[in-house]
């Protein structure tokens, strides 16, 4: 069996953000026997149990389809069984990120917080909160394109 070499590590924090580790850091923990992990493209995500367990699950159904595949020639695909197959994986790439996401969004300074919190969160058009602070809609557009841009280089 070939080995997959670990890159990096992500590690949940309690407010659901995660923090980047390397895996001889990993490995040093006390407690990181106790906790879940989920291997996916070259690293290890801490994930809750619930999320951990889900993804066994369908990493067993994918194993078993596969073998069963192998066995007669091919699968019956119905769509029942098609929703079934979802990506765990992709499901857990998304919480980390959105954990990284949350993480910058809180590091924001203040008025460009609420403008990003206004625009994505509350759905306030780009004139609702110009009108409310007293400035062009395009001086709020140029605000939000330059948060968005600092936002990226972290993505």
């Amino acid at each position: 069996m070939e080995h997959k070499r670990i890159e990096q590590c992500f590690l949940r924090n309690a407010d659901g953000s995660y923090t980047e580790i390397t895996y001889e850091s990993l490995l040093r923990l006390k407690d990181y026997r106790s906790r879940f992990f989920i291997f996916c493209e070259n690293s290890l995500l801490e994930a809750p149990e619930d999320v951990y367990r889900e993804f066994q699950r369908a990493k067993r159904r994918e194993r078993y389809l596969l073998t069963e595949q192998q066995r007669i020639g091919h699968l019956p695909m119905d769509e029942e069984l098609l929703a079934d197959l979802t990506c765990v994986e992709d499901d857990a790439v998304a919480e980390v990120m959105r954990g990284h996401l949350f993480a910058l969004l809180r590091n924001l300074p203040a008025k460009d917080f609420s403008l990003i919190y206004a625009l994505y969160f509350e759905g306030k058009s780009e004139a609702e909160i110009g009108s409310s602070l007293g400035i062009t809609q395009q001086a709020v557009s140029l605000r939000k394109i330059r948060v968005l841009e600092r936002l990226k280089k972290y993505f």
